[in-house]
C-alpha cells in the first residue's frame, strides 16, 4: 500500500514468540489507552493486514466500552475494514479493547475533536410505514456519507453540472429552470401562478405546461411536506403528479421532499402520470406509502443520481421506494429501509442499474427484498453495497432476477443478507437467467428453509446466491453465507453451466449437500462445470455430502489449479468430504487436503457417485478423513472408471481403507500412494490397469 499508516499492523488479541524453529501463538487480548483532552470525537478505526486476510481471523474492537467493530472478516482482495463512530471521553483516557476477537489486527486508530456548538433542533421526518413487527424509522435520519472507496469528484452534483443522464440526456443548462421557492404545498390557478413564492406542486404543473425537457430547482436543504390527498392525478393534492411526457429533473440542493403525513392516507410522492422520464438529483426522498408499485416514486424512466430515499413503503405492490415500468438507473445513492410486497427498494422491469450505491436495511414480503428485475431485462450492479435487506418469504434478499434476465454484479459487497423461510432460495441474489459476478464479496448471508410441517422443511438453497441459468463467478469471496435446513449450497447453488475462476468459498454451511457449492446444472448433455484457480475451504454440509463442493452434471466437471481443503461433509453418511463428483470430471493440478466425513462416511478427498467417471492428474490428494476411503472413494456404475496420473494419494486415514476405495475401474500410473493411517492402502473390487511408475503401494493395492 502506497500508505505507511495503511501497511503496518499491531496484533491486539495474540502474541507471537519463536520458539525451537517454530512460531508459537498466545492468545492475550490487549488494551490500548491514549491521554487526551475530555470532549467528544470523531473516531475512525482500521483493522486487517494490509496485503491478505484469513477467513479464521475475526477482528473485534471496542472504543470507551462501546463495539466499534464485531467479528469483521477481512480478505485477500478486501484486506482492511473501516469503521467509524463517535466517542465521548468523561475521564482523561481514550480506551481501546479487543475482547471477543480472533487475532485480531490493529492498522490505525485516527481521532479528529468535535467542536461544541449549539445546534438548531432538527427537523423531524415522520415514522415510516412498516410491515407487522418492523422496527419504526428514528425521526431524523442524516443523509449518509457515500460508500467508502468513492472519490468526492465522482459524486455529480448540481452546481458542477451539466451531468449525465442514464436516460441518455445530458442536462443542458439552457433549459427552461423553475425554483419552488415556497416550501408549502399550496395550488395556484395557472393565470395566477406566483414565480417568487412558487410551492413544488406548481412548479410540477408549470414544468409539464412547458414543451421539451425542464428543470426544477429546490431551496439549499429546505424540507418539503406535501399535503393530504384524494387519490386524483390531476396534481391537485397528495401525490405530485407530473403530466408530460417530456424529460423532468428535480435538482434537490440538499432538500428533503416527505409524503402526506397523519391524520392523511399514505399517497406516493412523485408520479410520472404520462411516462415523462424523470433524474433526480441531489435529494432526500421519505415516507412515502401506497398499496400499489413505487411507495416514493413511480414511472417510466426514473435517474437518480445522489439521493437518498429512505422509510417509503408500497405494501401490496413492487418498488418501496421507487417503481420504473421501463428503466431505472441509481448512481451514487442510498436506498434504506424500504418496503414493499416486492422489490423492497426499487423494482425496474427492462432495465435496472445501480453503481456506487447503498441499499440496506429494505424489506420486502415476496421476491426481492432489496431490487427485483422484469423478465427478460438487464440487471447491473456495479462497485455498491447491498446490506441487511430482507425477504420474508420470497428469493434474492438483496437481488431477484426474473427469468430470461441478465445479472451482471461486479465489484460490489453483499453482507448479512436473509431470504427468510423461502421455498426455493437466494440469500443475497436469486436470478433465473444468466449471472456474472466478478470482484465481489458474499459475507454472512443467509437463505432459510420453509417450513412445510412440524418437521418437515423445503428450499432454502444458496446461502448467498440462487441461480437457475448459466453463471460465471470470478475474483470473488463468498464467506460465512448459510443455506437452511433442506438447503443444498451454503454459498452457491447452480442449476446450469458454471465457471468459477481465482475466487474463495471458505466458512460456509449448508443444511443439505455442497457445503460451499452445490450445482445440480447441466441439466442438457454438453454442459459444463468449471473451477480453476480458487479455493475452497473451511466448509461444512450437513446432507448427503460434499463438504466443500457437489459437483453433478450430464456434461464435463472441470477442478484445476485449485485447492479444496479443510472441508466436511458432517452428517452421517455423508459422503465426499472435499468434493462430491456426479458425471465426467477431472481434477487436475490441485490440492485436495484435510478433508473429512463421518464414521460412515466415504471420500474424505473425493467420493465419486456410480454414474462419476473421474481423471485425477497432478493433483495432491492428502490427510484426509473418513470411515471409508479417506483418500478416494468411488462406486461402481455402468460406465464408473478412475484414472489417477502423477498425483500423490497419501496420509489419508480410514479404519477401513485409508487411501484408495475404488469399486469400480482403476487406471493408475506415475502416482505415490504414501503412508496409510488405519486401514490398508487399498480396496479394489477390479484388478487396476497400472502404467507403471506406481510407488509406495502395499500389498492391499495389488499394483505392479
Amino acid at each position: 500500500m502506497a500508505e505507511l499508516r495503511l501497511d503496518t499492523f499491531c496484533h491486539a488479541s495474540a502474541t507471537y514468540d519463536f520458539v525451537g524453529g517454530r512460531w508459537e501463538t498466545t492468545l492475550s487480548p490487549a488494551s490500548w489507552h491514549a491521554d487526551v483532552p475530555n470532549g467528544v470525537y470523531d473516531l475512525t478505526v482500521v483493522v486487517g493486514e494490509s496485503g491478505r486476510g484469513y477467513s479464521s481471523i475475526r477482528h473485534s474492537v471496542q472504543v470507551e466500552g462501546v463495539s466499534v467493530v464485531d467479528s469483521a472478516v477481512t480478505t485477500n482482495r478486501l484486506p482492511l475494514h473501516h469503521a467509524t463512530a463517535v466517542v465521548e471521553v468523561e475521564d482523561g483516557s481514550l480506551d481501546v479493547t479487543f475482547t471477543g476477537g480472533v487475532r485480531t489486527k490493529i492498522v490505525s486508530i485516527q481521532l479528529v475533536g468535535v467542536p461544541v456548538k449549539d445546534e438548531e433542533p432538527p427537523a423531524t421526518v415522520p415514522d415510516d410505514p412498516t410491515l407487522p413487527g418492523e422496527p419504526r424509522l428514528p425521526d431524523v435520519i442524516p443523509v449518509p456519507d457515500p460508500p467508502v472507496g468513492i472519490e468526492d469528484e465522482h459524486l455529480v452534483r448540481w452546481q458542477t453540472g451539466p451531468f449525465h443522464l442514464g436516460l441518455g440526456l445530458g442536462v443542458d443548462p439552457d433549459w427552461p429552470t423553475i425554483t419552488a421557492n415556497s416550501t408549502e404545498d399550496t395550488i395556484s390557478a395557472p393565470d395566477s401562478l406566483n414565480t417568487e413564492n412558487l410551492s413544488l406542486r406548481d412548479a410540477l404543473s408549470l414544468a409539464a405546461a412547458i414543451d421539451g425537457p425542464t428543470i426544477i430547482e429546490l431551496l439549499p436543504r429546505a424540507i418539503y411536506v406535501l399535503g393530504c390527498g384524494t387519490d386524483e392525478d390531476a396534481n391537485v393534492d397528495g401525490d405530485l403528479d407530473y403530466r408530460s411526457t417530456d424529460l423532468l429533473v428535480i435538482v434537490g440542493n440538499g432538500a428533503t421532499v416527505i409524503g402526506p403525513q397523519a391524520p392523511c392516507a399514505q399517497e406516493r410522492i412523485f408520479d410520472s402520470v404520462k411516462g415523462g422520464p424523470l433524474g433526480f438529483v441531489d435529494l432526500r426522498v421519505t415516507a412515502g406509502g401506497t398499496t400499489s408499485n413505487g411507495g416514493a416514486i413511480r414511472g417510466a424512466e426514473i435517474e437518480l443520481v445522489n439521493c437518498l430515499l429512505d422509510g417509503n413503503a408500497a405494501l401490496t405492490g413492487s418498488g418501496g421506494a421507487v417503481d420504473a415500468s421501463l428503466s431505472l438507473t441509481v448512481s451514487h445513492s442510498t436506498l434504506v429501509r424500504n418496503r414493499a410486497a416486492t422489490g423492497g427498494a426499487a423494482a425496474a422491469v427492462r432495465l435496472l442499474r445501480i453503481t456506487d450505491s447503498v441499499v440496506s436495511g429494505n424489506v420486502a414480503l415476496y421476491d426481492g427484498g432489496a431490487v427485483l428485475g422484469g423478465a427478460g431485462g438487464d440487471v447491473t450492479i456495479t462497485r455498491s453495497v447491498l446490506s441487511a435487506n430482507r425477504s420474508a418469504f420470497g428469493r434474492g434478499a438483496a437481488v431477484f432476477s426474473a427469468p430470461h434476465a441478465t445479472t451482471t454484479i461486479v465489484g460490489s459487497q453483499f453482507q448479512d443478507n436473509l431470504a427468510d423461510e423461502s421455498s426455493i432460495g437466494g440469500g443475497a441474489v436469486y436470478a433465473d437467467g444468466q449471472l456474472v459476478v466478478r470482484e465481489s464479496t458474499f459475507v454472512r448471508n443467509a437463505a432459510r428453509s420453509a417450513t412445510v410441517h412440524d418437521f418437515l422443511s423445503t428450499g432454502g438453497g444458496g446461502g448467498a446466491i440462487y441461480v437457475e441459468g448459466s453463471a460465471s463467478i470470478s475474483s470473488s469471496d463468498f464467506i460465512e453465507n448459510e443455506s437452511g435446513l433442506a438447503g443444498a449450497g451454503g454459498a452457491l447453488h447452480a442449476k446450469g453451466n458454471l465457471s468459477i475462476e481465482n475466487s474463495i468459498f471458505s466458512a460456509n454451511l449448508a443444511g443439505g449437500a455442497g457445503g460451499g457449492i452445490y450445482v445440480s446444472g447441466g441439466h442438457v448433455d454438453g454442459s459444463s462445470i468449471v473451477i480453476s484457480g480458487s479455493t475452497i475451504t473451511d466448509n461444512v454440509s450437513n446432507g448427503t455430502g460434499g463438504g466443500g463442493a457437489y459437483l453433478a452434471s450430464r456434461g464435463s466437471i472441470t477442478v484445476s489449479t485449485s485447492t479444496i481443503s479443510s472441508n466436511r461433509a458432517a452428517a452421517t453418511g455423508g459422503s465426499g468430504g472435499g468434493v462430491f463428483i456426479s458425471g465426467s470430471g477431472s481434477i487436475s493440478e490441485s490440492v485436495v487436503a484435510e478433508n473429512s466425513t463421518t464414521f460412515r462416511g466415504s471420500g474424505g478427498g473425493i467420493h465419486v457417485d456410480l454414474a462419476g467417471r473421474l481423471d485425477v492428474t497432478d493433483t495432491f490428494v492428502i490427510d484426509n478423513r473418513a470411515g471409508l476411503g479417506g483418500g478416494i472413494d468411488a462406486d461402481d456404475g455402468p460406465s464408473a472408471a478412475v484414472t489417477v496420473l502423477r498425483s500423490t494419494i497419501s496420509g489419508n486415514s480410514s479404519p477401513l481403507v485409508a487411501n484408495l476405495s475404488i469399486r469400480s475401474r482403476l487406471v493408475i500410473g506415475d502416482t505415490e500412494i504414501g503412508v496409510a493411517i488405519g486401514g490398508p492402502d487399498c480396496d479394489l473390487s477390479r484388478v487396476p490397469v497400472s502404467l507403471g511408475g506406481v510407488i509406495g503401494a502395499d500389498d492391499s493395492c495389488s499394483i505392479e
